[in-house]
């Protein structure tokens, strides 16, 4: 049976270079949280094996759902995070990091790897660092959808051919509503990731109109018990962004059986330091099927499906779409059949 190499980071990532780097980066986001953090944590994480204490690098919802699907299968022919080149093995995925990447390509050239897979977190366009994920050395490209798939190949033509959907999965465990029977449950979730505050207040007043208890969760800003106990306690959700490659966070919603009703404007625009537009061929819920939810674009058409939606919400089943096309499990078989390497 093959076995494959999963890299998040290069190869002796502890060196001068790496930490002069990482403190730089610590420093300027730090303006963003309070004063002596940053100081408890550069202490905390100049201590020896730091690498090793990240579970999960890249990203860390996509490398957990890979590695952990990876176990649940009981597919034991991987390496992840290789601590030498001793231990790379032919078939090498990158999963991200363009340093990694680099490096990857490098060792590939030099005849040590013999099949150079990448994605889906390197870069954010296709043309970024000269290209790098054009390179002739990879095999193959993985995008979390077609959408942006095809984004990458209208950017970077060479990819054609080589460039497909992968979506990551759903911790099912983590993710189980406890609450089975919502009726009588007036709670709408509405999950404010873009657009504006006024945006999401106009929102909440039409779920007020017609009789619903709106409760807002802003990205990134809560805790993961709370969140998942408010889902437990909501009838169904709004999700409000501009653009997903994946939309993990919808899945997520999904696996606790609340079906979304997406803002889905087809339209975005990217600022510094990539200023970069792009119509139509964009999504923010790329997944969303008839089983998970309902996408919108006006808030008029958003005030209709809230006012249908008594006699529509039965035909969703969002969970058990959820077990049956997105846990780690299901994403893990279909990452290796995409390489070509038996599960068992």
């Amino acid at each position: 049976m093959k076995k494959i190499t999963i890299m998040t980071e290069p190869i002796k990532l502890m060196n001068f270079n790496y930490w002069i780097r990482y403190l730089c980066n610590k420093f300027y986001f730090s303006k963003k949280i309070n004063f002596l953090r940053p100081f408890r944590e550069i202490i905390w994480n100049f201590q020896p094996g730091y690498i090793n204490r990240l579970e999960y690098g890249g990203h860390t919802a996509v490398t957990r759902s890979l590695i952990e699907g990876f176990n649940k299968i009981g597919f034991n022919n991987y390496i992840y995070r290789p601590k030498s080149i001793n231990e790379i093995t032919q078939e090498v995925h990158v999963l991200a990091g363009v340093d990694t990447l680099q490096q990857a390509i490098k060792l590939k050239k030099r005849g040590v790897i013999t099949k150079l897979t990448a994605g889906p977190n390197i870069v954010v366009f296709a043309d970024e660092n000269n290209s790098i994920i054009a390179d002739t050395n990879i095999d193959l490209y993985l995008q979390p959808s077609k959408w942006a798939t095809d984004l990458h190949i209208e950017i970077e033509p060479r990819l054609k051919g080589r460039c497909i959907a992968w979506p990551s999965g759903i911790d099912i465990t983590k993710f189980n509503p406890n609450v089975k029977i919502k009726e009588g449950i007036s709670n709408v979730l509405i999950y404010h990731k873009a657009e504006s505050d006024q945006f999401c207040h106009r929102i909440e007043y039409i779920l007020k109109k017609y009789g619903y208890n709106p409760i807002i969760v802003k990205y990134h800003k809560y805790e993961w018990d709370e969140y998942i106990e408010i889902l437990n306690k909501c009838i169904f959700s709004i999700c409000i962004s501009r653009q997903e490659s994946q939309g993990i966070f919808l899945a997520e919603i999904w696996a606790m059986d609340v079906p979304t009703l997406c803002y889905d404007p087809h339209y975005y625009v990217w600022d510094k330091p990539y200023y970069r537009e792009v119509v139509d061929n964009i999504s923010t819920c790329p997944y969303l099927c008839e089983k998970t939810g309902l996408r919108w674009g006006e808030i008029s058409e958003l005030e209709k499906i809230i006012q249908n939606i008594p006699e529509t919400i039965s035909q969703f089943e969002p969970r058990k779409w959820v077990m049956e096309n997105m846990t780690d499990e299901i994403c893990a078989k279909k990452f290796l059949k995409i390489m070509d390497i038996q599960s068992t």
